[in-house]
């Protein structure tokens, strides 16, 4: 599955925070800095050489000043090298953050197409509108900090104008009713087909122990499954939840042999599910759900119905 954009404003971090780190030494180190990058450049026998001439009083006082002329001179010139260097890593990331950046929105309750990327690409130009590399990267990956703690979704994400889940009420828990059925279901007969065809003994060979002891349980005492199952015999698979969905799909021999190239992150699809089971139990128990959640439900259920073969 393709990274969150939360998980994208991560990666950018990393590449920010490597870049300033790199960046800091070289300002702190300055002349070690480029000395190092002499003996690159020119050599270490040249730069032994022409070192060892500032101490040899046959070279004379002309002699050694050229010879520290032409050091100090090559200092600069690599230093302005390597800042320049520097200065290329910095827009090449920049641009990768400003593609990210246009890619996506924050999530609010009036959110729509085509989102509200413009107004975090407005950030971005404000962070840069300073002249030093190292205060520039900070303030881009101030930017990322914050993104990265909010909620966020991709743009080609967003529903239409005629979807959009502001209203608050009975109209949105009933239009999330028909989206977690239809996410439930399709993902628990996905699980049986799919276990099922490794072994007929699925439900004991493939499930966690705990996962089935606690829903027998639940069978056992006669407990209701969620409203959306009806009918008089249920197999136990209907008395999990979205946690032992998790604890299934993520085991060991499962993942490997039937749904890692399915969700190809062990992680994403885990939050993912994981986030999932509070709008669930909201629900069923018939409380409202707010705009947020509505938004998350369908963009989970459009991503995970996606990667089992079904367009939502």
């Amino acid at each position: 599955m393709p990274l969150s954009p939360r998980e994208q404003a991560r990666s950018l971090i990393a590449q920010g925070e490597e870049l300033l780190s790199r960046y800091s030494n070289f300002r702190k180190q300055g002349a070690d800095y480029t000395s190092d990058m002499a003996k690159e450049a020119l050599g270490d026998t040249a730069v032994v050489v022409a070192s060892s001439l500032l101490k040899l009083p046959f070279g004379g006082k002309y002699v050694r000043r050229g010879v520290k002329g032409f050091l100090k001179n090559r200092d600069r010139a690599l230093a302005e090298g390597a800042e320049h260097n520097f200065e290329v890593e910095y827009v090449s990331w920049v641009g990768r953050v400003r593609s990210y950046l246009e890619s996506v929105s924050v999530v609010r309750q009036s959110l729509k197409p085509p989102g509200n990327s413009s107004q975090l690409v407005s950030k971005l130009h404000r962070a840069q509108q300073y002249r030093r590399l190292d205060t520039r990267t900070r303030r881009v990956l101030a930017l990322l900090y914050e993104l990265s703690d909010r909620e966020l979704v991709h743009n080609d994400r967003i529903p239409p104008q005629k979807e959009k889940l502001q209203e608050e009420g009975p109209s949105t828990n009933t239009r999330a009713y028909a989206n977690l059925k239809r996410l439930e279901d399709l993902l628990r007969s996905q699980i049986q087909a799919r276990l099922g065809s490794v072994s007929p003994n699925w439900w004991v060979q493939c499930v966690p122990s705990d996962v089935r002891q606690k829903a027998e349980e639940r069978k056992s005492r006669n407990e209701s499954p969620w409203p959306w199952h009806t009918g008089p015999a249920h197999h136990p698979i209907y008395y999990v939840d979205f946690s032992d969905y998790v604890k299934i799909i993520v085991r060991s021999d499962n993942w490997e042999s039937t749904f890692k190239h399915l969700f190809q992150d062990k992680q994403i699809i885990s939050a993912k599910l994981r986030e999932l089971e509070p709008i669930r139990n909201s629900i069923s128990h018939s409380r409202d759900i707010t705009p947020t959640q509505a938004m998350k439900l369908l963009l989970y259920e459009k991503e995970i119905l996606s990667a089992l073969g079904y367009q939502s």
